[in-house]
């Protein structure tokens, strides 16, 4: 399997292969990026064609200074951006979107899970567009703190001010259910030390 500078060296000098293996290999990061951006399924569908589209029309551009993800990153947030801009009026989040925080056991935790992972998903689609992207990448994408701080042209006290601000702010959303609470109180403990 090849590398992947060596497929965006390929794709950047013409090479068909190397671009379409490309896209085969970062369309669902970049669809994932985009539903938990957007959190619309047809709207994140629309966004991430138009980010590959973007991306792969704007190969020549990247000149290696991040990861190729930490850029595809970019142009997908940036493309998604434009896209909320367009559709201001719409936000609604189906809930069978909602990405998954736990794996069920059985049943009832796999009903439980589920509407855990609902109400966390509907508390992180009221954030501000700024607080909800850093909480995406630190806890869906698995970002580090810096790894944030590159991918969005931040500066790291900045996501670090945004992420505290959004984990207050998904403690007040999510405070009506005590389990829930108790819950995000319990990994915001665990998070403290990034």
């Amino acid at each position: 399997m090849t590398d992947t500078p060596e497929l965006v060296r390929r794709a950047r000098d013409g090479d068909q292969q190397a671009l379409e293996t490309l896209v085969a290999r970062f369309d669902r990061y970049v669809f994932g990026v985009a539903l938990l951006t957007l959190g619309n399924r047809a709207d994140a569908q629309d966004a991430a064609q138009e980010a590959l589209v973007k991306a792969m029309q704007g190969l020549k551009g990247f000149k290696g200074q991040s990861a190729f993800g930490t850029w595809l990153y970019r142009v997908t947030v940036n493309t998604c951006r434009d896209l909320q801009r367009r559709q201001a009026r719409r936000r609604e989040t189906p809930l069978d979107d909602a990405p998954p925080l736990a794996t069920p056991n059985g049943p009832l935790q796999a009903a439980l899970d589920r509407e855990r992972r609902q109400a966390v998903w509907r508390a992180v689609q009221a954030l501000e567009p700024a607080l909800r992207e850093v909480v995406v990448l630190r806890y869906y994408l698995d970002m580090s703190g810096a790894e944030i701080a590159e991918a969005t042209d931040a500066p790291a006290g900045t996501v670090y001010w945004r992420l505290n601000q959004a984990r207050s702010e998904l403690a007040a959303l999510l405070a009506v259910d005590e389990t829930l609470a108790g819950e995000v109180a319990v990994r915001r403990k665990g998070r403290a030390g990034e």
